[in-house]
């Protein structure tokens, strides 16, 4: 419905609130961890930081408010202090070292630099967080210099950004372009784009057509990072859909905080995350030949 909405002008397409993908995504990624000692918590934590190593860089590709890439800088930011005294802090910071917020939208833009002034308490300060215009497709190395910033990142992130098919190739090059080697795309998505088929899976057909484009950029599906790991039956039953791949879905949370765990969000439960296909797609840049 939200896409019917966007298409008749009814509701603002520009994302410019925090919608069901970047939920899924702050489960995952930044919800606290719980004093449970769980095989698949463990795992996700390994996962975690494999994709946000400490002082790692960090660019987001469509923020919309920036809450998804702020909420790993709380998450840090809380690391920190549980694992370390107030006098140690500043110097062993285990979070990323910068974070770049785009958009193509002004008031997007604008309501990310409200946010993250609003949210300055919560972020360390040994990270810089940067509020930057950027185009996908466009010259990303040209804007970038320009804001005196690097051109690749370890990480890259985007969550529910894929409302039209026509603008995935463009997602997808950008993406790969602004990767360092063996980086990471990180795609929270929801399959809300149309696809013209006669399927009775839209779900899953969507789902294949932005592995191969990704595919066809340079972006393989990454491999799961805990190899010789005691790993929980219900990541592997994920990772299986795609032969160990990262796809990480909702199904996953409640094996992972606890069945009686609740979302952070009051309107998104799992329930609808889990009803609405949202997944976590982790793509890895290939290394050049």
């Amino acid at each position: 419905m939200d896409m019917l909405d966007m298409s008749y002008g009814t509701a603002d397409p520009t994302g410019c609130c925090v919608w069901l993908g970047a939920f899924l995504f702050i489960e995952m990624f930044a919800r606290e961890f719980s004093d449970i000692d769980q095989n698949e918590m463990q795992n996700l934590k390994v996962i975690r930081d494999a994709l946000f190593p400490p002082n790692c860089e960090l660019i987001e590709l469509g923020s919309g408010t920036g809450m998804s890439s702020l909420s790993l800088m709380s998450m840090a930011t809380r690391s920190n202090e549980e694992d370390t005294d107030e006098s140690n802090a500043a110097n062993i910071y285990k979070g990323p070292s910068l974070l770049v917020q785009t958009d193509n939208n002004d008031d997007a833009l604008e309501l990310c630099r409200i946010n993250r002034d609003a949210n300055r308490d919560k972020i360390n300060r040994n990270c810089d967080v940067h509020v930057e215009k950027l185009e996908w497709g466009k010259d990303t190395t040209t804007m970038l210099d320009r804001a005196s910033l690097p051109t690749t990142y370890h990480t890259v992130l985007a969550t529910d950004v894929l409302y039209d098919l026509s603008s995935l190739v463009p997602l997808l090059t950008s993406a790969f372009e602004l990767l360092r080697e063996d980086g990471y795309f990180i795609l929270s998505h929801v399959p809300r784009a149309y696809i013209d088929e006669d399927e009775n899976d839209s779900e899953t057909t969507l789902e294949t057509i932005i592995i191969k484009e990704a595919f066809k950029v340079g972006l393989d599906l990454a491999a799961y990072p805990c190899e010789g790991k005691d790993i929980g039956i219900e990541i592997i039953q994920s990772i299986n859909e795609q032969n160990n791949t990262m796809i990480l879905r909702p199904s996953l949370l409640p094996h992972i905080f606890g069945d009686n765990t609740v979302s952070i969000s009051e309107k998104h439960s799992w329930k609808r995350m889990i009803d609405a296909g949202t997944a976590v797609f982790v793509f890895q840049k290939k290394r050049s030949s």
